[in-house]
This record gives C-alpha cells, sequence and structure tokens, in this order.
C-alpha cells in the first residue's frame, strides 16, 4: 500500500516574524527559497511600498511589493542631512532636519556641531565639538528635525557631522594641531556632513560639500540650506 506523505504546509501566523499581526502578503526571499520553513517568507509591506504610485512605510524585515519581478527585501538606508538653520533674522530658529527610511530608527547616529572660526585669542577652540544632538526615530515621511533652538548653534564658519556609535563628549578637540585635518574620530562611521565657511581669515571646515560665500552667486554665506530634492 502507498504510504500517504505528510502535508507541506507553511503557516505564516501572527507574530511568526516577530510582529504583533498576520502578514496581509509575503515574499520568498530569494526567489523560490524552499527550506519548508516560515524563514522562507517575509512580509510585505501593507502600504505597499514597492507599487509604482504608492510610496508605502516599509521597515526593516519587510519585503517590497514586487508583482512580475525579483523579490527585495526592504534595508533602512543610511540617514542623510538634508537640511539645517543655524542663523536667521532676529532670534536664530534653528533645527536640523536628517532624512532617511520612514519610521527607521537612527538612534546609533549622532550629529555633531563643529567649531570652525578662527579667533586669535582662543585658536584652540578650531575642532571642537561644540554641540551633540542624538537621533531618533524618522517619520512616516523618513523625516527627524531636532528640537528647534535658539542661539544654539554657530553662526558662521561650523560643520555638521553625522556619525555612527559616537563615544565622544561636547568640547572634545577632535582637530589637536589645527591644521583642519581631524585628528580624533570617535565614531565607527561618518555617514555625510556638510559645512559653512564665512570666509574668516584661519577659518577652518571638517565636513563636504563646503558652503562658501557666494558658492551660490548671493554674497554671502548661508545661514542655513536645504538639499533639493
Amino acid at each position: 500500500r502507498v504510504k500517504a506523505m505528510p502535508e507541506r504546509t507553511i503557516r505564516l501566523t501572527v507574530a511568526y516574524d516577530g510582529l504583533p499581526y498576520a502578514p496581509g502578503g509575503a515574499s520568498r526571499i530569494p526567489d523560490g527559497a524552499d527550506t519548508e520553513s516560515t524563514s522562507d517568507w517575509m512580509r510585505n509591506d501593507y502600504d505597499l511600498a514597492g507599487i509604482p504610485g504608492y510610496t508605502g512605510t516599509p521597515i526593516e524585515g519587510e519585503a517590497l511589493n514586487t508583482p512580475g519581478a525579483t523579490n527585495v527585501a526592504y534595508v533602512t538606508p543610511e540617514p542623510k542631512i538634508n537640511e539645517f538653520s543655524a542663523s536667521t533674522i532676529g532670534d536664530a530658529f534653528e533645527y536640523i532636519e536628517v532624512f532617511g527610511g520612514p519610521l527607521a530608527d537612527y538612534s546609533a547616529y549622532t550629529l555633531l556641531h563643529i567649531e570652525g572660526d578662527y579667533n586669535a585669542s582662543t585658536p584652540t577652540e578650531l575642532g571642537l565639538v561644540d554641540q551633540v544632538i542624538p537621533v531618533g526615530i524618522t517619520d512616516s515621511g523618513g523625516f527627524y528635525v531636532t528640537e528647534p533652538v535658539t542661539d544654539t548653534l554657530e553662526n558662521g564658519t561650523a560643520s555638521l557631522l553625522l556619525v555612527k556609535n559616537f563615544t565622544g563628549a561636547p568640547g572634545d578637540d577632535l582637530d589637536t594641531n589645527d591644521d583642519g585635518v581631524l585628528d580624533a574620530k570617535p565614531w565607527d562611521a561618518l555617514a555625510d556632513s556638510v559645512a559653512v565657511n564665512d570666509g574668516g581669515a584661519g577659518d577652518l571646515t571638517y565636513g563636504t560639500p563646503v558652503l562658501t560665500v557666494a558658492y551660490d552667486g548671493l554674497p554671502s554665506a548661508p545661514g542655513g540650506a536645504s538639499r533639493i530634492p
């Protein structure tokens, strides 16, 4: 007599992948994977990320919706400094905006504001960490904006660095010989940077690009700037 083969049924249950609800769709990652286990299947983004016309809200551990194409796991993009304001009319309205994946946890990243204005009476301040600003979780559009402050970020020549796993502290001197090259880098990775140089004699910057006086045809250094797009 023929022995019946055991039923091969993969059940994607509530919390099968650690999320507290059953998936509305799923993808084999990689295509055709078949180990007869739920690990072959990654839930699709419920808000249709991957479908033309939809932005979606994918998170790490989800797949894009890719009908008729190779299945793709969503990977959280590295964050970028997207906009900053350090000097405005009157009481400065200061903030820094970081852009990355939607609802992404970037708490491993830190924004550093580095002094670059040369002052003959205090030249050793060049390369000092003026501000240490932690980054958190982005909103559904992928934006994280620091708490607006007044007169906290240095006007004039300064550098903004977005780093991962920062182990330093405010007041650290990262350019001990004041030559414009960082001697200390107390982080695991530099994700992004931007600097402003107002043209002062002896000023130094520690990130690129450098937005100088007249870089955009206007006769002054910017007090803030935005990436477009």
